[in-house]
C-alpha cells in the first residue's frame, strides 16, 4: 500500500517505511539509508530521536512563541482604530482575531498534509507551489517574506528610536548595529529555550501597554470617549491598523516545526490569538476612553501628554519606563523574525537544521539575514510608517485571510473528505 496524500509528490511504498528491523528511509531524499539497520545505526537513530524530543516545544512554550509573534509593536496602533470608528472597533478586533485563529488552524492541517507527503519542513512557499504551481508560489513567496521583513525592519526602527529617547545624541544606526549583533548571538539558542525569551518579550509589550493606560491617571481630565460608530468610510483603515499586528501567519511554520504534534500546534495557535484579542480589546478600549480623539498613531506618544498634546510635568518617568519595555520587546522579536529566512537559506545551501533550530549552523545562516534586516532598517527609518500602512492593507490581508483558505481548499480538499 502506498503512503501519500495525492499532492503530486513522490509516494513511499510500505517497503520504504522505516521499521525497527527493516530498511531505514532518509526523510530528506526518500532513499534507503541501509538495507539492514545495524545495532549502531539503531542506537544512533534512537539518540537523534531523543535529542529531537528534548528540543521540541511544549504547549506553554509554543504559546510563548506565538505570543511573541502576535503581540508586537502593531498593538500601539489599535487605539487609533477606535479613534477612527468608535467603539465599533471592538467588532473589528473580534473579526480579525477570529479570522487569524481559524486560518492559522487551517495552515496547521496544510503543513501536516505536506509533511505526510514527504516534505520534512514545509513552508508557505511549499504550500503555494503544491497548491497552484510556480507562478502562484512566486507571488505568495514575495508577499510572505516581505511581510516578515517588514516586521523585522519595524522592530529595529522602534528599538533604535526607543533607545534614542533614552540616550539622545547617539546615532540610531549604532543602536541598530548593536541590536543586530546581539540578535545574531541569540540566534544560536534553540526554539524551546528561546520560548522563555519570547515570554519576556510578550510580557514587555503588555507592560508598555499598561503604562499607556496608567499615564491616564496623571491627566487633569479624561476624554471619556463615547462614539459608537463613526461611519463606514473609516472601516478599511481601521481594519488595516488592527490586522497589522496579529497577521503572523508566515511565521507559523516555525511554531509547527518546533512542536511535537499538530494538536500541540493547534493549542498554541488558539492560545496566542485569544491572548491577542483580549489584549487588543482591553488596551484599545481603555486608551480610547481616556484619550479619545487625542490618541496618537503610535499610542506610546500619548504618555506624558495631556489631551491637547502638551507635556505634563513630572510624567517623564512614565515615558522612560515604557520605552525600556519596548526595547526588550523589540530585541526579543528579532530572532523569531529571522527564522523563516534561515529555513530558506538552509534549504538552498543544503544545511540540515536540527529539530527546534539553534546551534552554530543557525548562527551562520542568520548572519546574512540579520545583516540585511539591519541595513534595511537604517535605510527605511523615515519610511517605515508608509511601509506598515501598505503592509497592513495588502500583505497581511493576503497572507492571513486569502492564502490560508486557498491552499487549504486546494491541498486538503475538504469538499471531497
Amino acid at each position: 500500500m502506498a503512503v501519500g496524500s495525492g499532492l503530486g509528490l513522490p509516494l513511499l511504498t510500505a517497503a520504504d517505511v522505516k521499521h525497527p528491523c527493516g530498511p531505514a528511509v532518509d526523510p530528506e531524499k526518500g532513499q534507503h539509508a541501509a538495507d539492514v539497520a545495524t545495532g549502531e545505526e539503531a542506537l544512533a537513530l534512537a539518540e537523534a530521536a531523543s535529542k529531537d524530543e528534548q528540543r521540541t516545544m511544549t504547549i506553554p512554550e509554543a504559546t510563548f512563541a506565538m505570543a511573541n509573534f502576535v503581540l508586537n509593536f502593531g498593538m500601539f496602533s489599535v487605539p487609533m482604530a477606535f479613534a477612527r470608528t468608535g467603539w465599533a472597533a471592538i467588532g473589528i478586533i473580534v473579526l480579525v482575531g477570529g479570522l487569524c485563529l481559524v486560518n492559522g488552524l487551517l495552515l496547521g492541517r496544510v503543513f501536516e498534509r505536506l509533511q505526510a507527503a514527504g516534505i520534512p519542513r514545509p513552508t508557505y512557499s511549499d504550500a503555494s507551489l503544491v497548491a497552484a504551481g510556480p507562478c502562484f508560489a512566486a507571488l505568495i513567496t514575495c508577499t510572505c517574506y516581505l511581510e516578515v521583513a517588514t516586521y523585522g525592519w519595524g522592530n529595529l526602527v522602534v528599538l533604535s528610536r526607543s533607545l534614542a529617547q533614552l540616550a539622545p545624541g547617539v546615532d540610531p544606526a549604532c543602536f541598530v548595529a548593536g541590536s543586530s549583533l546581539l540578535a545574531l548571538m541569540l540566534s544560536g539558542i534553540p526554539d524551546r529555550a528561546y520560548a522563555y525569551v519570547s515570554l519576556v518579550s510578550a510580557l514587555s509589550i503588555i507592560m508598555a501597554c499598561s503604562t499607556v493606560i496608567a499615564s491616564g491617571w496623571v491627566l487633569p481630565a479624561w476624554a471619556r470617549a463615547g462614539q459608537v460608530f463613526q461611519g463606514v468610510g473609516a472601516l478599511p483603515l481601521a481594519f488595516s491598523l488592527v490586522i497589522f499586528g496579529p497577521a503572523a501567519h508566515p511565521c507559523l511554520s516555525v511554531v509547527f516545526h518546533g512542536t511535537g504534534s499538530r494538536s500541540d500546534f493547534d493549542a498554541a495557535v488558539r492560545n496566542g490569538w485569544i491572548l491577542w484579542t483580549v489584549t487588543a480589546i482591553g488596551f484599545g478600549a481603555g486608551t480610547y476612553y481616556i484619550f479619545g480623539d487625542a490618541v496618537q498613531v503610535l499610542a506610546l506618544q500619548n504618555i506624558g501628554h495631556d489631551l491637547d498634546g502638551r507635556p505634563l510635568p513630572g510624567a517623564e518617568c512614565l515615558g522612560t519606563f515604557a520605552t525600556a519595555w519596548m526595547v526588550l520587546k523589540s530585541q526579543g522579536a528579532l530572532v523569531p523574525n529571522s527564522r523563516p529566512f534561515v529555513h530558506v537559506l538552509a534549504r538552498v545551501t543544503g544545511v540540515k537544521l536540527g529539530q527546534g533550530n539553534g546551534g552554530a549552523a543557525c548562527v551562520l545562516l542568520s548572519l546574512p539575514v540579520i545583516t540585511i534586516l539591519g541595513v534595511g532598517a537604517v535605510l527605511l527609518e523615515d519610511h517605515i510608517g508608509a511601509l506598515e500602512a501598505a503592509s497592513g492593507s495588502l500583505l497581511m490581508t493576503t497572507n492571513a485571510v486569502v492564502f490560508p483558505i486557498v491552499v487549504y481548499v486546494l491541498i486538503c480538499k475538504p469538499a471531497s473528505a
